[in-house]
């Protein structure tokens, strides 16, 4: 039974109970089931009435009651809502007594829900997550810890990196960490980043970051990029005023620029933005190409990639759907560092820490060994037409329907979005003033795929934003049920895992780890499947692990 209140919610997982009636009554023996007929459909607003003048809706705490006994006397046959009153009484009269403390036994108070979280992840870590306190979250039990701990804070509406942050307050993350597994340490790390969105990165945590991560790294030999991060966020979650969302994005700034085999630098931060800066070569047109940027439409036989972004190649066949050869196909072999652009941005915050990434550089036909991601960019309104071009010829959309335009709050400011069918055709930065509609029913939230996404380093960079939006949207509707579901949840349950890729006859093997959500691929037909990429000579095999 689940009493919802203004505020505070209250879950009784068993009720009990048990009436005494005179031996002579009349009635004795149907006297439980006449009570129990008459009480029963007015438990939950009973324990609302009751409960409603006690509990303060701004007080975050969550209560944990083993056992709450209450006696009161009714009269069997009265009418059912002074049973009702007269059993709420009781029950508020019980819970008085635990609120004031004058009841212990079998009672836990936890600050807010993180802090409830934060104390099941120490115990599940430490293999005591079945105790009776955690009872609401026993359905996550089956699954692997890392997934276990992302799904309990996803189903209490708590982002990961607060209950991380909460166990750092304790002086418990450390621990924790010594006890997660690699493959959980990811899962974990991932939903923390995807939490974080781009929230700016202080340059004091930066570099708080930063020293952290020299330490680690020289006692750390080995250890993965996901662990490496977590035990750089608990060294920064005591920094006076680190937020969960800010020490989250100081350590992805941080540690990304390890993965890359280099140093962060609060100075190569955007201010504003907390995304680094793209520093592009000038005076390059299109048929030209960077020296640095080598594209590959053979990859060499016997190479072996393990990486753990590789699941972001699931979006293939809907990237190819939205155009990404045809669009990006006039600029020569700058097509293959663009087509990598994308890739990246479909992985948001995570495509920080993925730049480098050996299996994104050979599905985008780059030669892993030299590639540099450094180039300049296409107008903007160019790619816009490309897009618009290729999903008219696919009948994706029509060209004589109207678009909706709609006005998206950023963290740089407002941008306006031209869309049709809920496939993004266009973006631009707009001032702040302009007012634009709103997302339509069914259609997936703009803003926070936007938050997702990125807006990249400026107007033609924003550009690979909706073209990565196109690629994912076309591959959603393949899935049942999940067209229209945000792309950060998406990332997290479908797209977001790792594997390993291998080269074969100028193609791609590629194997997956299982997502949380692989009877959804199944069902589709994309857990295992061969497509042909245009931009490379041999097909891209993929087969998720069951």
């Amino acid at each position: 039974m689940t009493a919802v209140l203004p505020g505070p919610e209250l879950t009784v997982g068993r009720l009990d109970c048990t009436y005494l009636v005179a031996k002579d009554h009349p009635d004795g023996a149907a006297a439980g089931w006449r009570m129990d007929t008459a009480l029963r459909p007015r438990y939950a607003d009973a324990c609302r009435e009751a409960l409603e003048p006690l509990l303060d809706p701004a007080d975050p705490s969550v209560w944990i009651i083993d056992r709450l006994h209450l006696e009161t006397s009714l009269r069997v046959g009265g009418d059912p809502a002074e049973l009702s009153r007269r059993w709420g009484a009781a029950l508020a009269r019980a819970m008085t007594a635990v609120l004031r403390g004058e009841v212990t036994e079998g009672v836990i108070r936890y600050r807010n829900r993180a802090a409830w979280l934060a104390a099941f992840t120490a115990d599940l870590v430490a293999g005591d997550g079945e105790r009776p306190a955690y009872a609401a979250l026993s359905g996550v039990l089956a699954l692997p810890t890392g997934r276990a701990v992302v799904t309990a804070a996803e189903g209490q509406g708590v982002p990961v990196a607060h209950v991380l942050m909460t166990l750092a307050e304790a002086g418990r993350l450390a621990a924790v960490l010594e006890r997660l597994p690699a493959a959980d340490a990811a899962a974990v790390w991932r939903a923390c980043v995807a939490a974080a969105g781009s929230a700016p990165e202080p340059p004091e945590l930066v570099r708080s970051a930063e020293r952290a991560i020299a330490g680690l790294r020289a006692g750390r030999a080995g250890t993965s990029v996901p662990e490496l991060a977590l035990c750089t966020l608990a060294a920064v979650a005591p920094t006076p005023g680190a937020t969960a969302e800010k020490a989250v994005a100081a350590v992805l700034t941080a540690v990304a620029a390890v993965a890359r085999g280099g140093g962060a630098s609060p100075d190569a931060v955007v201010p504003g933005t907390g995304r680094r800066r793209e520093v592009a070569p000038t005076s390059v047109t299109p048929g030209e190409h960077p020296a640095d940027v080598p594209a590959i439409s053979s990859p060499p036989d016997g190479v072996l990639a393990a990486s753990p972004y590789a699941g972001v190649l699931l979006l293939l066949p809907g990237l190819i759907a939205a155009g990404l050869h045809e669009i990006t196909a006039c600029y020569s072999e700058r097509s293959a560092a663009l087509r990598y652009r994308v890739l990246l941005r479909c992985l948001g915050p995570t495509g920080r820490l993925a730049a480098g990434d050996s299996a994104l550089l050979l599905a985008a036909g780059l030669d892993p060994s030299r590639a540099s991601p450094g180039i300049d960019l296409p107008p903007a309104a160019e790619v816009s037409a490309a897009l618009r071009d290729v999903l008219v010829a696919s009948a994706r959309i029509s060209p004589e329907d109207e678009p909706t335009v709609l006005t998206v709050p950023a963290l740089d400011g407002p941008v306006r979005l031209t869309t049709q069918d809920g496939l993004w055709l266009d973006a631009a930065p707009t001032a702040p003033d302009r007012t634009g509609g709103d997302v339509s029913s069914g259609t997936p939230d703009a803003a926070e795929d936007l938050a997702y996404l990125g807006t990249g380093a400026g107007p033609d960079d924003l550009a690979w934003t909706f073209v990565a939006q196109v690629g994912v949207r076309l591959f959603a509707r393949r899935l049942t049920g999940f067209g229209t579901a945000g792309i950060s949840h998406l990332a997290a349950n479908v797209f977001g895992g790792g594997g390993v890729v291998t080269t074969e006859a100028g193609g791609l093997d590629v194997l997956l780890d299982p997502p949380p959500l692989q009877v959804v691929l199944h069902l589709a037909g994309l857990d295992d499947l061969q497509l042909n990429v245009p931009w490379l000579d041999g097909p891209v095999r993929i087969l998720v692990r069951a």
